[in-house]
């Protein structure tokens, strides 16, 4: 049987609805999902109505339009988990762990937010508390400073201007202009830090973790903790930081 026939029409229909609505940075009617896709309205009305109770894409009542659902960004952060967390990076992470006393996390942006991909934890009684999981803003957080730093101009442009900059605590920066003067010294310096930007007494530091193939920003490896105590050595952890993240861009610890 010739391979153009052993696919699932409708599978690759709602494959290509899924990648449309990826591609979008609006959500879509009906009518243009449908016409982009040069197919009936009645095929694509079924098909996503079928995504939607999945949770592959969520349908907005009041306007009709459709985006992506909240189970595509579940499906990434556990593909992203599975393709970088192999032993060799959880031995770096656990070394790291144990030389700086602190936790150690390997945080991903996803969409607007980053996500732990995993977490080793330290021998401190007290320490940062968190969950393999766990959701946390880009603009407030030193990976997610990073991983703005790491975005073209349009997508940073996009970003400011769909995000409002709450603060968190009187350290958060909410000006656009002071966030864009801290993410330019990120790029030249190579790592981000947050000090009590979203939670009072933590602090983070974080380094860019690469990918072999094309050399695109993965995530961010993290060490965080108090702040008097970070602060007393982040002299002393920046380096090792940058000499582990630096072991798992490379592929060593692959």
């Amino acid at each position: 049987m010739n391979d153009d026939m052993r696919f699932v029409r409708s599978i690759d229909r709602a494959i290509d609805i899924l990648l449309l609505l990826s591609e979008s940075d609006v959500p879509l009617t009906l009518h243009t999902i449908a016409m982009k896709l040069d197919s009936p309205k009645s095929t694509m009305l079924n098909i996503l109505r079928t995504l939607v109770r999945r949770d592959l894409v969520r349908l907005d009542e009041s306007s009709k339009t459709y985006r992506l659902g909240h189970l595509l960004a579940t499906l990434a952060r556990k593909a992203n988990r599975d393709i970088l967390i192999t032993v060799g990076v959880l031995q770096e992470m656990e070394n790291l762990a144990n030389v700086t006393g602190e936790v150690v996390c390997l945080i991903a942006p996803q969409g607007d937010e980053t996500t732990i991909l995993e977490m080793v934890r330290a021998p401190q009684i007290i320490q940062y508390n968190a969950s393999v999981g766990e959701r946390r803003p880009l603009y407030c957080t030193s990976p997610g400073k990073l991983a703005l730093a790491m975005l073209a101009p349009r997508d940073l442009d996009d970003y400011l201007k769909r995000t409002p900059l709450h603060a968190f605590t009187e350290h958060t920066i909410t000006s656009a202009t002071a966030l864009r003067k801290e993410l330019e010294q990120i790029r030249g310096q190579g790592y981000a830090i947050s000090d009590g930007e979203y939670e009072l007494d933590l602090y983070g530091v974080s380094a860019a973790v690469f990918r072999d193939t094309d050399r695109s920003y993965a995530a961010a490896l993290t060490v965080a903790g108090s702040t008097l105590r970070m602060r007393a050595k982040i002299h002393d952890i920046l380096p090792l930081l940058q000499q582990a993240a630096a072991k798992l861009d490379d592929g060593a610890s692959r």
